[in-house]
């Protein structure tokens, strides 16, 4: 394979012309840096990547760098698989896995929720009265997250397995409440 020069895109040995942008074959030339080059910039771009994180960090704050953070996992606990379902459960070929959305409202208001106490810092600057709601709907939220046991398909309940969403959302909350509790304490 040849990657062309002008678009990048790989091509084969015998192209008289390159398939994306349409550029001769003798523009076109094989890949001239070694696969260790390949290694250090890779090396040097998570240098890179690393430094513009702590760079973030440091602009953001500690407090709204929680309230991202734990924002974004609680936001993750709503949409991944909550529950993974066996196929005998559901007398159906093959399993499931279901995220809190297919809960219904609950979902909704916990996904709604991580995205208003993630991004409350961002809006305003918040009140140790507002920090202290928010700390309270931060541990509801993981009572009631740690309180599903099972759902509702086609009228049965049934009992489902946890999966990725509850100990991403579990984490997220947990996030938020330390980062809102930390606020009341001051």
């Amino acid at each position: 394979m040849k990657t062309c020069t002008s678009c990048g895109v790989s091509i084969a040995d015998d192209a008289a012309f390159c398939t994306a942008c349409g550029k001769s074959a003798v523009a076109v030339a094989a890949p001239a840096q070694p696969a260790h080059a390949v290694t250090v910039d890779a090396q040097q771009a998570m240098h890179q990547a690393a430094a513009q994180a702590q760079t973030a960090v440091a602009h953001l704050g500690p407090d709204k760098t929680i309230s991202l953070v734990g924002g974004i996992l609680g936001v993750l606990g709503a949409v991944l698989p909550f529950y993974v379902v066996s196929a005998d459960a559901l007398d159906q070929t093959s399993g499931g896995s279901l995220s809190l959305f297919h809960s219904g409202g609950t979902g909704v208001a916990i996904f709604v929720l991580a995205i208003a106490l993630g991004g409350l810092p961002f809006v305003m600057t918040p009140s140790k009265s507002t920090n202290l709601i928010a700390f309270g709907a931060a541990c509801a939220a993981i009572g009631i997250l740690i309180g599903f046991r099972t759902f509702s398909y086609m009228g049965e309940t049934i009992q489902a397995d946890y999966g990725t969403g509850l100990y991403a959302g579990v984490l997220g909350f947990l996030v938020l409440a330390y980062g809102y509790g930390r606020k009341v304490i001051r």
